[in-house]
């Protein structure tokens, strides 16, 4: 069996969903995307009669429909649950409609 070559182009894998939503189309419907993601990884296998095949996995960071230019806009991130404020607030200030609590009362004090 003769070597094959290396293919020099890396087949494309995609992984994850799209936070955004689309209208749901019916299967067999050809659809367009533009996609904007990063590379994860990379991996190759030995195929029988191509040589070795190059795939480069993309994590699906945005998806827009048809064909978008605007996807190399940089969009504005939204804050993760995890970010904290960047002006930090003083916790020591009691709001207008609380008052001091003394405390409960029982009748067994009387």
């Amino acid at each position: 069996m003769s070597a094959q070559p290396l293919i020099e182009e890396a087949r494309v894998k995609f992984t994850g969903l799209s936070a955004e939503s689309f209208e749901e189309k019916e299967i067999g419907t050809k659809v367009t995307f533009t996609i904007a993601g990063t590379v994860s990884g990379h991996s190759q296998s030995q195929q029988s009669h191509e040589g070795m095949r190059r795939v480069q996995t993309i994590k699906v960071d945005r998806v827009l429909t048809g064909v978008d230019h605007a996807i190399d806009d940089v969009e504005e991130e939204q804050p993760s649950l995890y970010d904290t404020p960047s002006e930090s607030e003083p916790d020591d200030e009691t709001p207008s409609n609380v008052s001091d609590f003394t405390g409960p009362t029982f009748s067994s004090d009387d």
